[in-house]
């Protein structure tokens, strides 16, 4: 993903994390192929443990488990105060539903036709805001067309 970032919008600053050494390494070699710096962009990291303070976009390929329930709770967490966008590929056919269902509040912003072969061939796009947060910016926009 940060390669794709980095190819659409050099003012995009975007970090990939994963948790298997082996595929850090290659990524960072291809990387460095294309981009300088590497190392400020990719990190090797357990997500249950450790999570993105300042992104307000997420690449998720995942398998359902601890750690996307994990990752939810702090996604949540973080929609509470800013909008966030959540780029999502299906892993094992059961990701995009499963988000659905435990982040309702997500919002479906556009799927991106993907070229290889897959069970589901889409990139999906999400945005997430809270509750809270939609209900503060309807009443604040209720408020602005009631005063104009």
């Amino acid at each position: 993903m940060a390669f794709w970032f980095r190819h659409q919008n050099s003012e995009v600053r975007c970090q990939t994390f994963e948790y298997v050494k082996e595929r850090v390494d290659c990524a960072i070699k291809a990387y460095n192929q294309n981009f300088e710096n590497a190392e400020d962009v990719i990190f090797q990291c357990d997500l249950r443990e450790t999570f993105p303070s300042q992104a307000q976009a997420f690449f998720i390929y995942l398998p359902v488990g601890k750690t996307l329930r994990k990752i939810v709770r702090q996604l949540r967490k973080r929609a509470e105060t800013q909008k966030l966008f959540l780029y999502v590929i299906e892993s094992h056919g059961d990701l995009i539903s499963s988000l659905k269902m435990l982040l309702p509040e997500l919002e479906e912003e556009k799927r991106i036709e993907l070229q290889g072969k897959r069970h589901d061939p889409y990139l999906y796009v999400f945005s997430l805001t809270s509750k809270k947060e939609a209900r503060r910016k309807e009443e604040n926009l209720l408020k602005t067309s009631i005063e104009s």
